[in-house]
């Protein structure tokens, strides 16, 4: 048959024989045969012209009257649905065979044909046809009232009736919202059939239910769980099942009337798919739906309290934080008395779990919400969670830990005067950690361990650290498999809060995370010793399977064979749990961790062009952290990146796939790993120039000092020149890529009209622009003048377009925010430091957007009341751009004077407005960077501006603005022009001799004196300070 010329015979002969009238047995054969043709490799073209014939040779088939006939034709039909030889135009030809295939099945009851009409509709949304009103045909409605009695009747098997009701779903999910929209009364239909499955409970299943520990799912042949199920699939088919699925929840939990737990089951179950599928649509009965959950958490029956948390959870993870902030008097009593009170460890896990939610660190804020946060602290504390771990069962033990942990995270410092409580009830615990069947308690009490250890510091926690650390070793040597990302997690949370004190513990650790980290989880792709025409079923060899973490997958091929690619799941997960927390640790420990950079830096390498995007994110953001904790040896800094990893990082950005296509990196790749991987690494070299730059360290033993980082580890001559300018090529052309990427999406979102939506792709596109800004800064504040090219050529010509349209149109502005402060601060580093070719290209330009954007929109607001709520979301943007702005137009009278001078009244003019803002409290970062651009505009424009109107300026600034403490880099200027006027003895702009300026200046060197960090690289070195000092002792 493979040589061609036959197959329309074969076909021909098949469909004589199913239509024979003469031998029942001969249309049995031919069906059968039929049946081993659609399971068929090799067909597939044939299939395909032959489709209309097979499907009216079908449907004669399934009229037969003789049993044995219909029986095989069936099958065939069956294969037919699922037949993965045959094109998606082959099984949208089998429309007609649909309504009668459902029909046969209603009156076999059998599960299998309703499976394969299940795939079939996934693969054509229409396969009951499109309602044709004109010629009364309806095949969705018509399918529907089918499926429906098969779902309800007790008699038939689970199995069966969760077959009826899933193809239910697929024909709502299919049919289309117009349809939807027509029909409505169909989704009213379906939400009470699966408010009647869900009331089909019965107190038999009780005893049973009640024992098992996973507070989720119900037992599988528990029929209220095929209601629950239907009423998520009915829910995510179409917007138009909301209303009525709200509407019978409503009625089933109506107060005041006699309704059985079954009955108040129904309706909070329907309640719980409404909140998973769409939230917001409770949102208007909120109040209501509040009130009746907390009222069934009273309710009699153990079932409709579990509910009820259920919706709990769901409405504070929907609603918060506005939720908890407004109703945690009511809700934290009502679910404390139910772990305590409850018999049935289910429910008290159940309760547990709500709780969870209610103290959940992704929704409440330490500092919003930490007066409502104390208040609660110590009943829930005393009252509900260490009983729960000191005496309940090992799964209420397991889930009350991890609720402490989630209190411990989001309360912060609140949480330490019960520190000691909980260490003894974690200790407890893992003294039994020789237990195998309690490893995964063990493992939760080691995660509060990290939380704890946040809360209080690790100056008190490091009394406890080495038991902690013994117990990890030991659980690690007594074998179970590897730690769960959360418990690996924790030791790095401990790691930062111990720093370099952690490093005793490296010797014990690392060798574990070294050999986690070094796994083999490379895609193997082979093909299988198997012959796909010997496998049964349907699908012709195309198969997935997970066996113990191994993924098989098996796809056949054109040439018969069966192609296999096999992964290590288990082992993928492991080696970036394990890459993630060693750089996690070597950015805590720094120095110490040096002697570990060398060989976990091979691994971190090889990983960085992964075939998994997981492994390979968490090599990226890794590299940075190993450059961090080599701060003490520059040189050796500089060969992890750029030398040796900024190639490979390059390479991602446009790679080439075995098949000789190139895959490019997204917008969404560029913002979470490639961009802040570049940013991070260029975050710890920029420190470490300033230091090389102060003196303060050499790039290496014995190196060079006293100069630029690059100079010193490259050369200053014509050669390390170059391999400074190809570095910043190279990662300025990469920007330009990410940034394109960026408008890309953004033009995207536009034409859509999805700009004003606050989604993820919204923050990716703020992301790039963001980090991309940031990486041009440190390159300038590193190369100066040489990055000034490469950035009019790759960076400019987006940030100048984005500034542009930002100064002419508010709503722009305001729409494109963080584009439009990425932009700001861009420019101000490229005219601070890109020397006269950026002053020539920028400057003019430049000083036009920062006089606009310095400029407060929120300037006219009143100060907010007492009590008041503030909108912090316009007012932050508004602040960043201001800051921006007033660093830029300090930047510019200390680069640019002769392009500032002819505005200078109107630069002052501007910045003394910034310290007249109503809301001056909150918008310390502005007060700081303006305070510094008034610094350098009196060093530059003392003559100008006139002795009289400095002296004022000065002994303003330091009466009432000093010390600059919210932003480092505006603090060391600041700080420093303040030592230059001392040093220089500028008596008639500032004089230490005035008794009220001498406080004031005592009261800052106080403050400076125990806050090192802010003042500069050269004056902590030269001890600048201790030498000032005795002018105003």
């Amino acid at each position: 048959f493979k040589s061609g010329g036959t197959w329309p015979e074969l076909f021909q002969l098949v469909g004589q024989a199913a239509v024979d009238g003469t031998s029942p047995e001969r249309r049995s054969t031919g069906f059968a045969l039929l049946s081993r043709l659609l399971e068929s490799g090799h067909c597939t073209e044939h299939l395909e012209a032959a489709r209309h014939q097979i499907v009216q040779t079908l449907l004669q088939g399934l009229a037969d009257p003789n049993e044995s006939v219909k029986e095989q034709a069936l099958h065939a039909a069956c294969r037919a649905c699922t037949s993965a030889s045959a094109l998606v135009s082959f099984q949208a030809a089998l429309s007609p065979l649909a309504l009668p295939l459902l029909t046969l099945a209603s009156r076999s009851h059998d599960s299998s044909v309703l499976s394969s009409l299940h795939e079939a509709a996934e693969q054509d949304p229409e396969l009951f046809g499109k309602p044709r009103p004109d010629e009364g045909y309806n095949g969705p409605q018509q399918a529907l009232q089918l499926l429906g009695p098969l779902v309800m009747d007790e008699e038939h098997e689970p199995e069966f009736r969760g077959g009826a009701a899933s193809l239910m779903m697929r024909i709502l999910k299919g049919a289309g919202s117009k349809w939807a929209k027509k029909n409505l009364q169909v989704f009213t239909d379906a939400a009470q059939l699966a408010a009647s499955l869900c009331a089909a409970a019965s107190d038999d299943e009780w005893a049973e239910w009640s024992r098992r520990s996973d507070e989720f799912q119900d037992p599988s042949h528990d029929i209220s769980a095929l209601g629950k199920q239907i009423s998520q699939e009915l829910l995510a088919s179409d917007n138009a099942a909301l209303q009525p699925a709200l509407a019978v929840a409503s009625k089933l939990l109506a107060p005041n009337e006699q309704k059985s737990w079954q009955a108040r089951l129904a309706g909070l179950l329907m309640l719980e798919s409404v909140l998973e599928a769409n939230g917001k649509g409770v949102k208007p009965a909120l109040t209501e739906v509040f009130r009746t959950t907390l009222n069934h958490m009273k309710h009699d029956h153990p079932r409709v309290r579990w509910a009820a948390l259920g919706v709990l959870s769901l409405l504070c993870e929907e609603f918060g934080p506005q939720l908890q902030r407004k109703r945690h008097a009511e809700i934290i009593p009502a679910v404390g008395r139910l772990v305590r009170e409850e018999e049935s460890t289910r429910l008290r896990c159940r309760a547990l779990y709500a709780l969870g939610k209610v103290f959940d660190s992704e929704i409440l804020d330490e500092e919003e919400d930490g007066e409502w946060m104390e208040k609660y602290l110590p009943p829930v504390i005393q009252e509900v969670l260490i009983p729960a771990i000191e005496g309940g069962a090992t799964e209420v033990q397991e889930l009350g830990l991890a609720v402490a942990g989630a209190v411990a995270e989001v309360s912060g410092e609140r949480f330490a005067p019960f520190y000691g409580t909980f260490m003894g009830a974690v200790k407890t615990i893992l003294q039994r950690a020789g237990q195998k069947e309690l490893r995964g308690l063990c493992e939760t009490a080691i995660e509060l361990a990290g939380h704890l250890c946040v809360a209080v510091g690790h100056e008190r926690f490091k009394e406890d650290a080495p038991f902690l650390m013994e117990t990890f070793y030991s659980l690690q040597q007594g074998g179970g498999g590897s730690f769960a990302t959360s418990v690996l997690l924790s030791l790095a949370q401990i790691a930062q809060a111990m720093g370099p004190e952690f490093a005793r513990f490296l010797p014990s650790l690392m060798p574990s995370v070294m050999n986690s980290a070094s796994l083999n989880a490379q895609v193997e792709h082979a093909v299988a010793n198997i012959d796909m025409n010997e496998r049964e079923g349907p699908g012709g060899g195309l198969s997935a399977e997970d066996n113990d973490g191994i993924l098989r997958l098996r796809v056949p091929g054109a040439d018969g064979l069966l192609y296999e690619t096999v992964i290590n799941t288990v082992a993928v997960q492991e080696k970036q749990q394990a890459i993630e927390i060693a750089g996690q640790i070597a950015k805590a420990v720094g120095a110490p961790f040096r002697p570990y950079v060398g060989p976990l830096f091979e691994v971190v390498l090889k990983e960085v062009d992964s075939d998994f995007e997981m492994v390979r994110s968490s090599a990226a953001l890794a590299l940075p952290k190993l450059v961090s904790s080599l701060s003490d040896t520059p040189s050796e800094a500089v060969r992890v990146f750029p030398e040796l990893s900024l190639e490979r990082l390059i390479g991602l950005i446009e790679k080439q796939t075995p098949k000789g296509d190139v895959k490019a990196l997204t917008a969404g790749q560029f913002a979470s790993y490639w961009l802040p991987s570049v940013r991070e690494s260029l975050d710890a070299l920029c420190i470490m120039h300033n230091r090389v730059s102060a003196g303060m360290i050499p790039v290496a033993e014995g190196g060079a000092t006293g100069g630029p980082l690059f100079d010193c580890c490259w050369g200053s001559g014509a050669e390390g020149k170059q391999k400074q300018q190809q570095l910043v090529n190279v990662i300025y052309a990469a920007c330009g890529k990410a940034l394109q990427k960026a408008l890309e999406r953004e033009d995207l979102r536009e034409d859509k009209g999805l700009l004003e939506e606050d989604d993820d792709e919204d923050d990716e596109v703020g992301e790039i622009f963001d980090t991309v800004m940031q990486i041009s800064g440190n390159l300038f504040k590193m190369e100066g003048p040489l990055c000034t090219e490469a950035f009019n050529q790759h960076v400019a010509p987006v940030y100048s377009k984005i500034l542009q349209n930002g100064m002419a149109n508010a709503d722009y502005a305001s729409e494109h925010s963080a584009g439009v402060l990425a932009a700001i601060c861009a420019f101000a580093d490229a005219v601070d430091c890109g020397g006269p070719q950026a002053i020539a290209l920028y400057g003019v330009p430049a000083l036009a957007a920062f006089l606009r954007f310095v400029q407060s929109d929120t300037q006219q607001l009143p100060a907010p009341a007492e009590g008041d709520e503030e909108d912090e979301g316009e007012d932050e943007d508004d602040i960043l751009r201001c800051q921006a702005s007033a660093f830029g137009l300090g930047c510019l009278a200390q680069r640019a004077p002769e392009v500032v001078r002819p505005r200078l009244s109107e630069v002052v003019s501007a910045l003394n407005l910034c310290f007249q803002h109503p809301r001056l409290s909150e918008r310390r970062l502005v007060i700081d960077c303006a305070v510094c651009a008034l610094t350098k505009i009196i060093s530059q424009f003392a003559g100008d501006l006139g002795v009289p109107t400095c002296a004022a300026r000065v002994q303003k600034i330091v009466s009432e603005w000093l010390p600059v403490t919210e932003d480092e880099q505006e603090a060391w200027t600041t700080h420093d022009f303040l030592f230059d006027l001392l040093e220089a003895q500028r008596t008639e702009i500032i004089n230490p001799q005035d008794p009220q300026i001498r406080t004031h200046l005592r009261r800052i060197f106080e403050h400076l004196h125990s806050h090192p960090e802010l003042l500069s690289y050269p004056s902590r070195h030269s001890q600048r300070l201790l030498k000032i000092a005795p002018m105003v002792q």
